[in-house]
């Protein structure tokens, strides 16, 4: 089982929406789609925290849940199991029919706060609490929320306030 930020190779993989069937080189430049079957993929995100604790050294702040589904949505005897084993090792696994929302929302996360994050070393709360910085990431999750939706992934807005 991996996880990964960003655009996952596999979405728009058994997909039903606008660009179905896209593969996308620009995340996959060795096209791993042609080595992994897709039939064989589980969907997952990771929603976690990181604080660089010295140079080149990451420490886990947050580590709140995991997300993972079917690419079709379906409820499968194998995804079941996984959710299981996480369980079993303490972990908090959302089950969910649509990996791509939860992709998305992770983007959300991504796009909104980690640029201004980089440029300002400041946390979520600080950039949430200095007007500029807040008037530019909810700027930068609207322009996530109008590309989702031109993709047919819809988010409530009151979502990408949260």
């Amino acid at each position: 089982v991996t996880f990964q930020n960003g655009l996952p190779w596999w979405f728009f993989l058994k997909y039903n929406g606008p660009l179905a069937g896209t593969r996308l080189q620009t995340v996959d430049p060795t096209m791993a789609c042609d080595a992994i079957d897709v039939s064989r993929v589980i969907g997952s995100v990771c929603f976690v925290a990181t604080a660089i604790s010295t140079p080149g050294k990451l420490v886990i702040t947050v580590l709140d849940h995991f997300s993972a589904g079917e690419l079709d949505g379906s409820d499968t005897p194998r995804f079941k199991a996984l959710c299981e084993l996480f369980a079993g090792a303490g972990l908090r696994m959302d089950a969910t029919s649509n990996i791509r929302d939860e992709v998305i929302r992770k983007m959300l996360i991504n796009v909104t706060f980690n640029p201004i994050g980089a440029f300002t070393s400041g946390t979520v709360g600080e950039i949430m609490d200095f007007e500029p910085t807040r008037a530019l990431s909810l700027k930068a999750s609207e322009e996530v929320l109008a590309i989702a939706s031109s993709i047919g992934i819809v988010i409530p807005h009151d979502v990408a306030r949260q």
